[in-house]
């Protein structure tokens, strides 16, 4: 199994004796190794989910060394002898070490323009004046929310009193320090929400519930629950007057519009009922059964 080494250094009064809070160390070490999948996930989806354990400790501030393999499990490793697999599986541990330093490097600085190339890269100049050209998997994970969230926990510790800095080093990769005031440029960028084309469909619902204040009712369609506006006014106000009376287990054939926008949390639905097309009491009734049928 291929293995690539890098350590992790915090400084800091707090870190003389060269003990670190687990309540700190945790969640920053799950957001690196998070981090460090997510550019895997993205670069070699296909490849077997990174793992990334801790060496010992080092005295010394306070050092973590980070193991990443490219397998856990025998049968890979089996596989890598037979195939000779092990020089390219750690030449992608360093790639994906390398693109994890650089990015470190690439957000520390602010974006000032970005520009596709006739290549198919993208170049992107930072407000000090150089320049990154970056190919489409690594300006995926440039872009992708999951990789920023997790390299913003990473740096957490920074906000503790007494934490000064965290280093990152490597083979063959330059060392790389992150410090209190670099912080605030790893917060993760307001995502705009993407509309998604609405769609509208003829269905049956189950009315579960009927919501008169906040004007979402709740309906049941054989295979989800769900709140749902409705937009029928001469529906509405024959509820209103009373004209429309409601029983358990009712039905609604209606034309159900269904909006999506993807956000930052992940995709999200709202639905209108734009018409009630038929109200369908809920008592159920057997079909009597006289007979032969001519």
């Amino acid at each position: 199994m291929a293995q690539y080494e890098m350590s992790i250094r915090y400084t800091g009064e707090a870190l003389e004796d060269g003990r670190m809070p687990i309540k700190d160390l945790a969640p920053a070490l799950l957001a690196i190794s998070g981090a460090l999948q997510e550019i895997q996930r993205i670069k070699d989806p296909n490849q077997p989910t990174l793992a990334v354990d801790i060496k010992a400790t080092k005295k010394g501030s306070f050092i973590v060394d980070l193991i990443l393999a490219n397998g856990p499990d025998v049968f890979s490793r089996a596989v890598e002898l037979l195939t000779s697999r092990d020089t390219e599986a750690f030449l992608n541990l360093v790639g994906y070490g390398s693109l994890f330093f650089g990015m470190f490097k690439l957000i520390k600085s602010k974006t000032k323009k970005e520009e596709k190339l006739e290549s198919g890269q993208t170049k992107i100049t930072l407000d000090n004046g150089e320049t990154v050209i970056m190919g489409d998997s690594d300006l995926q994970v440039y872009r992708s929310v999951e990789f920023r969230t997790q390299i913003r926990q990473a740096v957490t510790p920074l906000e503790k009193e007494g934490i000064d800095s965290i280093e990152f080093s490597s083979e063959k990769i330059e060392k790389l320090k992150i410090t209190k005031s670099d912080v605030k440029s790893f917060d993760v960028p307001n995502i705009k929400d993407e509309e998604m084309p609405s769609s509208t469909s003829i269905i049956y619902v189950q009315l579960l519930n009927v919501a008169f204040e906040h004007g979402k009712w709740r309906f049941f369609d054989g295979s989800s629950k769900f709140f749902a506006t409705i937009e029928d006014e001469g529906f509405m106000e024959a509820v209103i007057k009373g004209t429309q009376q409601f029983s358990t287990n009712d039905r609604l054939k209606v034309k159900l519009r269904t909006e999506q926008k993807m956000t930052a949390r992940g995709l999200e639905s709202e639905f209108y009922i734009e018409e009630v097309l038929e109200h369908i009491p809920g008592a159920v009734q057997l079909e009597l059964d006289f007979g032969d049928k001519k």
